[in-house]
């Protein structure tokens, strides 16, 4: 014991400047970790205010306008049909007739208005699959339209139906995909 503290006495400025450099190498460590825990925190509290974000404001817009394809596109379905069923009608003696046939003259004049803002409700996509199922429902809409300018006795009410099927079940189809998408919004981790 005498001997290590009169090495450390003759050597006093040597042990001087270890004790420096093993406190210095120590604050930098301390340092280092410090920024290291302190960036990790910064880093999760961007985290959490992206998804804040997400959740406040990208998915309920999301949802609305989910929420928007699907009203526009039962309306100018609904009023697609009605067209089309006044017009494969073939006793106009009837009242109800009559009565159709006002409703029917104004939803031919809506129809194109209704038509042109779901279809600029479409998304548009870069993806082949979602790029495919739009273009089905723009084809499903355009073959009812043309269903309407059809004289009456050229319309066949099967070939109808299928048409109206087929563009609900895309129109479906479209709203699940962007429905798992909003839903995954809401995940984010």
């Amino acid at each position: 014991m005498d001997n290590t503290l009169l090495l450390l006495k003759d050597n006093a400025v040597a042990v001087g400047i270890v004790l420096t450099i093993v406190g210095l190498i120590g604050g930098a460590i301390g340092a280092s970790v410090r920024f290291l825990i302190d960036s990790k925190k910064i880093e999760n509290e961007k985290k959490a205010l992206r998804q804040q974000m997400i959740t406040n404001n990208i998915a309920p817009m999301r949802q609305e306008w989910i929420d928007e394809v699907r009203l526009k596109s039962s309306e100018l379905i609904s009023s697609l049909q009605f067209i089309i069923t006044y017009k494969t009608m073939h006793n106009s003696n009837l009242p109800e007739y009559q009565s159709m046939r006002d409703r029917a003259t104004l939803e031919m004049f809506e129809i194109h208005s209704k038509s042109i803002y779901f279809e600029l409700l479409l998304p548009i996509s870069e993806n082949k699959d979602d790029k495919e199922i739009v273009d089905k429902i723009k084809e499903n809409i355009r073959n009812l339209m043309n269903f309407t300018y059809k004289p009456n006795d050229g319309i066949v009410k099967n070939d109808v139906f299928k048409e109206i099927n087929a563009c609900v079940k895309n129109i479906q189809i479209l709203l699940k995909k962007e429905w798992e998408v909003t839903k995954s919004l809401n995940e984010i981790k």
